[in-house]
């Protein structure tokens, strides 16, 4: 069994792939270490190794994929919860995305047959947060393999 600091290694690794150049991936790793330390200081200005304008500049300007980014973290996390799946009773799993940053119109695609590898008892919460208090936009629940079709998205991305 591979623990999951082996898994979130993975996905880190990946995610830096995902960045078109070196540049954005050492911007990248900045954030995400600023997050992983757990100081209470994420913003740009607290970066040891990154300056503030080029944290800026890597999350406001530099084009890298946002699209791929959501994808690749949406498909480790399906991956995770079908690999850990018992039998007997399913337990309930709830799985928060904050779509704060994206523009929500129209409809997403790629989440349309989300629902069919997950278990039952799965709900996606879609959310708008600041900081810690939430505002739900969104709650979805998806049938196991019923042969209904997974509902869709009110709001989503085009």
């Amino acid at each position: 069994m591979v623990s999951i600091l082996a898994h979130a290694q993975n996905l880190v690794y990946t995610l830096l792939s995902l960045m078109p150049s070196v540049y954005q991936q050492e911007n990248l790793e900045a954030m995400l270490g600023m997050f992983l330390e757990a100081q209470g200081h994420p913003l740009p200005q607290h970066s040891k190794s990154k300056s503030a304008s080029a944290l800026s500049r890597f999350l406001n300007i530099h084009k890298w994929s946002t699209r791929g980014v959501i994808r690749t973290v949406c498909n480790r996390v399906i991956n995770e919860i079908v690999s850990e799946q018992t039998l007997g009773r399913q337990p309930f799993l709830q799985v928060i995305i904050d779509l704060t940053t994206l523009e929500k119109a129209g409809k997403f695609k790629a989440l349309e047959n989300a629902g069919q590898r997950l278990p039952r008892k799965t709900r996606f919460t879609f959310g708008c947060g600041v900081f810690s208090s939430w505002s739900v936009a969104n709650t979805v629940e998806f049938p196991r393999m019923s042969g209904e079709k997974a509902p869709l998205l009110q709001q989503g991305w085009d």
